[in-house]
C-alpha cells in the first residue's frame, strides 16, 4: 500500500505538470483517486498542499469540484489557459472566506523547510514535533465528528543488546527495516513517526480497539517474519506494541499517549513480544 509521504509526491508531480502545462490536472488526479481508490484523501491532501487547509475529506471533494468549474470559467473569459493553483487561489478569496490574507512564498523552499522540521532523518518518518501537533488535530476532528482513532505504540526488544553486540549501524539497519514495514503496510490516513531511540508512534483515525489489535497483530508479524542482514550475520527482531483509543480510555491526547506507553511498558513486563491494550481497570493514571 502507498504511504502519505509517495501520495504527497505524486501529487506535487501532477501540480507541477499543471504549472507547465503538460497534462491535464483534473484527469490525472481523477486517474490517481482511482488508483488510491479514495478521492476524499486525494484532494484533501491537494488542499493541504496547495493552501495549507485541513479541510475534511467530503469538504475537500465539494472545494475540488467547484474549483474545476471555476478554472473552465476563467478559462472561458480569460480566452486562455489557467493554471489550477491560479483557479484555486482566485476561488478562495472570490467564492469563500478561507484564505484571507495569502503571502507568496517560492513553494519549494517552503515545502523543504517544513519538510526538514517535521521528518525524521533516519527513518524518513515523522518525528516527535510532527507527532504531537497531529495528535492534537485527529483529537480536535474526532471530537467534532463523534469519531474514535487510536495511538499504537511499537518498541524493538532487546535494540541495546543488538547495539552492543553488533554496533549502532547494526541498530540503524534495524530502525530502518522496522519503519520501511510501517511505512508499507499502513493506510494513507494513519500516521508514523519515529517517537525516539527504537520507539515508533502510529495514529490510526477512524480505528478503536478491534481494528487496532488487527493492526498490531499484522503489523507484528510482518516485522518478525524478516530479518536484517548486516555484516554476514542475519538478526531476527522482535518487537512488544502497546495501545489505546479515543475515547475509550481517555479523552486528553496527552493522556491518551500515556495510556499506550503504560500497555507498552506491561507487555515488556509480561516477557517481551507480546501486545497489551490499554484498560482502565488494570492501569491507573
Amino acid at each position: 500500500m502507498q504511504t502519505g509521504d509517495n501520495l504527497n509526491g505524486k501529487i506535487i508531480e501532477l501540480l507541477d505538470a499543471d504549472l507547465e502545462r503538460r497534462d491535464d490536472l483534473v484527469d490525472m488526479i481523477r486517474k490517481l483517486s482511482n488508483e488510491y481508490k479514495n478521492e476524499g484523501e486525494i484532494c484533501k491532501r491537494i488542499f493541504q498542499i496547495l493552501a495549507h487547509l485541513d479541510l475534511e475529506e467530503q469538504e475537500a471533494v465539494r472545494h475540488w469540484n467547484a474549483i474545476s468549474r471555476h478554472k473552465d470559467d476563467m478559462e472561458n473569459r480569460l480566452e486562455r489557459s489557467v493554471a489550477f493553483r491560479t483557479a484555486l487561489l482566485d476561488y478562495f478569496l472570490t467564492e469563500t472566506t478561507l484564505i484571507k490574507a495569502p503571502s507568496i512564498v517560492e513553494f519549494y523552499v517552503y515545502e523543504s523547510a517544513k519538510y526538514n522540521i517535521m521528518i525524521d532523518d533516519l527513518t524518513g518518518l515523522y518525528n516527535h514535533r510532527f507527532l504531537r501537533e497531529f495528535l492534537w488535530k485527529e483529537t480536535k476532528r474526532s471530537l467534532r465528528y463523534h469519531k474514535s482513532f487510536s495511538i499504537v505504540i511499537l518498541d524493538i526488544d532487546n535494540f541495546e543488546e543488538v547495539n552492543t553486540q553488533y554496533g549502532y549501524l547494526a541498530g540503524n539497519e534495524i530502525l530502518n527495516y522496522v519503519s520501511k514495514v510501517i511505512e508499507h503496510h499502513m493506510r494513507i490516513e494513519d500516521i508514523a513517526a519515529r517517537y525516539g531511540g527504537d520507539e515508533f508512534v502510529l495514529i490510526l483515525p477512524e480505528t478503536a480497539g478491534v481494528g487496532a489489535l488487527s493492526f498490531c497483530e499484522r503489523i507484528k508479524e510482518l516485522i518478525e517474519d524478516g530479518s536484517v542482514e548486516y555484516s554476514d550475520r542475519t538478526i531476527d527482531v522482535r518487537v512488544s506494541i502497546g495501545y489505546a483509543t479515543y475515547p475509550s480510555d481517555h479523552d486528553d491526547p496527552v493522556v491518551l499517549l500515556e495510556c499506550a506507553g503504560k500497555a507498552l511498558y506491561h507487555a515488556k513486563f509480561l516477557g517481551k513480544g507480546r501486545i497489551v491494550a490499554y484498560s482502565k481497570k488494570d492501569f491507573e493514571i
